[in-house]
């Protein structure tokens, strides 16, 4: 599938330069979730079973690639990127005036057009979900907020917090009583978007 996917993809960056459009065209490749559950990967020397339909790292954390003009090539960037974001950096590349993007409803992303071209621009803290893909299956809901290391659910899941540097397949949260001072400010931080998120 991956070989099949990686020869479209060819296909359609040839035919872009063949257009002489390669200097006026961005491309972005990116999944959706994770692979199936039928499927195990190798991952920093793990066997990961496909986290597909779940709300852990290894559902929702995939790989994201940018192909254009002003796209440092050769370039990795670790921040995060959200798919709320790219609405608004289609727009930037537009040059649709951020002034006017309210005329395409609520608009939660943050452009990331700066970070193509330099890595090092700091790019959004945090990242929010709402997962909720059979609305008559209220159990399989979950609503969280999460940054490269943390995340915090709201009451679909317990309110639970996990440190995902430690805890990628989510299976200890941390109590409040063993929460450090830095932890403790990252949920507080992380209660208050959910708040203010739209649900």
């Amino acid at each position: 599938m991956v070989s099949y996917m990686d020869s479209k993809i060819n296909t359609i960056i040839h035919k872009v330069v063949q257009a002489g459009l390669a200097d006026k065209t961005y491309i972005f490749i990116m999944a959706d979730n994770g692979t199936e559950s039928t499927i195990t990967s190798k991952y920093k020397g793990r066997q990961i079973q496909g986290g597909k339909r779940f709300t852990n790292e290894f559902g929702l954390h995939v790989p994201f690639i940018a192909l254009g003009p002003l796209v440092l090539p050769g370039s990795i960037n670790k921040n995060i990127v959200d798919f709320t974001d790219f609405m608004p950096t289609i727009a930037t590349i537009a040059s649709i005036p951020k002034t006017k993007w309210s005329n395409y409803g609520i608009m939660d992303g943050q452009s990331f057009f700066s970070q193509l071209s330099n890595p090092g621009v700091t790019g959004r803290s945090w990242s929010y979900g709402n997962y909720f893909p059979y609305p008559k299956l209220l159990w399989q809901k979950r609503v969280y907020v999460q940054d490269t290391a943390y995340k915090l659910y709201d009451s679909t899941n317990n309110n639970n917090f996990y440190n995902l540097q430690t805890d990628s397949l989510e299976q200890h949260p941390i109590p409040n009583s063993q929460l450090t001072e830095s932890e403790r400010a990252i949920k507080k931080n992380f209660k208050h978007v959910l708040a203010t998120m739209h649900n």
